[in-house]
């Protein structure tokens, strides 16, 4: 735990370095019309995740070389997108190779390819999920802290992944939070923190999966999934652009449309996502029940904000 201490430390000082160097570089995020900030504001500084389980790979746990590799390939790109956009279609061919290692690190010889074809859809479904919902203060910091917790717990009596990998994880974002998570943040996370943080989530849950055999886990990301999924449909219907920016999220909607203050709709996100982890994990209800009824519920509340929403414009 004393290396895990330092790591951590570690990583608080390369926070502070990095958004010092990008301030004097001007690597910042400018409002626009889609925008939920109104300042230019550090943007990036969730690099500190990705070097975080590099150094546990490097100190903890070499065999997890593969999955490493993947994730330094998607953040590097992703780095480079927060500098300057690359376009969607070399993105997602980054993400497709990034997942195709991590399937190579974490499945074992012997599954079928259609198994092999839903676990890869599930990675690139979480990691563009996060991607998507990073749009307001606290929100990825505090969501992630909803589904590391669990994992953390679930771990302990359970070992389905090295424990470092999630302490490390943890102090990374506890780290991140501290600057962003403000009603003026010091910093976001860019695209190389939101999209390598559902990389690494991604891994640890499909260790879990494969560990328990149970696919009732991918609802530690319900509430991401069903937000981004509703959205997308409600996109499609509506004939818009899935690939242009837009403000039709439901914590968007919160924050923008009906003005609750972000780190509200961030610890409303967290929260609920802690209450139905908690309800799967502990509650005796049959997971054939209880993922469709919460399902429906979530559903629920994302036509009435998206309702309320309607009616302040």
């Amino acid at each position: 735990m004393i290396a895990v201490l330092i790591v951590s430390l570690l990583l608080f000082f390369a926070e502070i370095v990095f958004i010092r160097t990008a301030r004097r570089s001007g690597l910042s995020a400018i409002p626009v019309s889609r925008s939920s900030h109104t300042v230019p504001t550090v943007s990036g500084a969730g690099i500190i995740f990705p070097l975080g389980i590099f150094a546990c790979t490097a100190l903890f746990q070499p065999r997890y070389a593969i999955f490493t590799a993947g994730l330094a390939l998607l953040s590097a790109v992703s780095f480079a997108d927060d500098i300057r956009p690359i376009s969607a279609g070399r993105r997602f061919a980054v993400q497709g190779v990034a997942a195709l290692l991590m399937l190579l690190q974490g499945l074992p010889s012997g599954y079928s390819q259609w198994w092999a074809l839903f676990a890869l859809f599930c990675i690139l479904a979480i990691v563009n999920a996060y991607n998507f919902m990073d749009g307001i203060n606290g929100i990825t910091g505090l969501y992630t802290l909803a589904v590391l917790l669990p994992l953390i717990c679930i771990n302990r009596t359970t070992p389905f992944i090295t424990p470092e990998i999630l302490y490390v994880t943890l102090a990374a974002i506890l780290t991140f939070l501290f600057f962003n998570c403000r009603r003026r943040a010091v910093c976001f996370c860019g695209d190389v923190g939101s999209v390598s943080l559902g990389y690494i989530l991604a891994f640890a849950t499909l260790l879990l999966i494969l560990r328990t055999f149970d696919l009732s886990y991918i609802a530690l990301f319900l509430v991401y999934g069903i937000d981004t999924a509703a959205t997308l449909v409600r996109r499609a219907l509506r004939r818009e652009n899935l690939a242009t920016a837009h403000r039709m999220h439901a914590y968007q909607l919160l924050a923008n449309e009906l003005r609750i203050p972000h780190i509200a709709v961030a610890t409303i996100y967290a929260l609920l996502q802690l209450l139905i982890s908690a309800g799967l994990l502990y509650s005796h209800l049959s997971p054939c029940i209880y993922l469709p009824a919460v399902t429906v519920a979530l559903l629920a509340a994302y036509a009435a904000v998206v309702q309320a929403a309607g009616k302040r414009k």
